[in-house]
This record gives structure tokens, sequence and C-alpha cells, in this order.
């Protein structure tokens, strides 16, 4: 394993709340489309597609979009959650502070249910 995985994978064993799961699910979507681009790039090129293209051909494109998508989610997923936990602990001590939070909190709820809603949008057909 690269280095560079080391230290996501330690946060995600951590006690911080971030990353979590929904980081969790886009990088292993992102190594799917990574894992299914290599399986085409694979093919291409061989001598019984010498002819013609793979039929995986038209996936290529796709799944290097997705998997870079997929990664952009994580960093999306982890920023809309800091941000609730950030309104968590906001000030309640006078009615202003608690209207303040509670619509921090509530504005925060949405942004996380978005980003995970908006996780399947970009995926293509064949991975729906």
């Amino acid at each position: 394993m690269q280095e560079t995985h080391r230290p996501f994978l330690d946060r995600l064993a951590s006690s911080a709340p971030t990353p979590g799961g929904g980081s969790a699910a886009a990088v292993m979507g992102a190594m799917g489309a990574a894992l299914t681009s290599m399986v085409c790039n694979v093919t291409i090129g061989k001598k019984a597609w010498k002819e013609s293209k793979p039929p995986c051909w038209p996936c290529v494109p796709n799944r290097q979009d997705f998997k870079w998508r997929l990664t952009e989610m994580m960093a999306e997923d982890i920023a809309a959650f800091d941000g609730l936990m950030a309104a968590y602990k906001l000030p309640k001590a006078t009615e202003e502070d608690k209207a303040r939070r509670s619509a921090a909190i509530e504005s925060s709820l949405r942004r996380a249910t978005e980003c995970r809603s908006h996780a399947r949008a970009p995926a293509p057909p064949s991975l729906r």
C-alpha cells in the first residue's frame, strides 16, 4: 500500500467523526471504477481485438470521469459532516444563539443529505 493511503485509513479507523461511511463508500466506488478501467485497458490492444474495439471500449472515459467525481465527493462528504459537527458545537446560551445554532444544524443536515443523494448521479448507467 502506498503511503498516501495510510493517513486516510488511520483517520477512518480513529474516533474522529470524519472521514466516515460516505467517504469510505466514495473511495470504494472510485476503486471499482479504476479496476473496471484497468480491465478495459488490459483488453484493448490484444490480438483478439486487433480488427475492432472490444465491447468495453466506450466504458473507459466514463469510468475515469466517475473515478474522479467520486474522489471529489469524498471531500464534499467530509466537508459536509465537519460543517454539521461545527454547527452542533455552536453556543446555545441565548434564544438568539439557539436560533442561529438550529438554522446552522438544519442547513448542515440538508447539505450532508444532498451530498450523499448526489452520489449516484454521476454513475454510468452500467453501474446504476
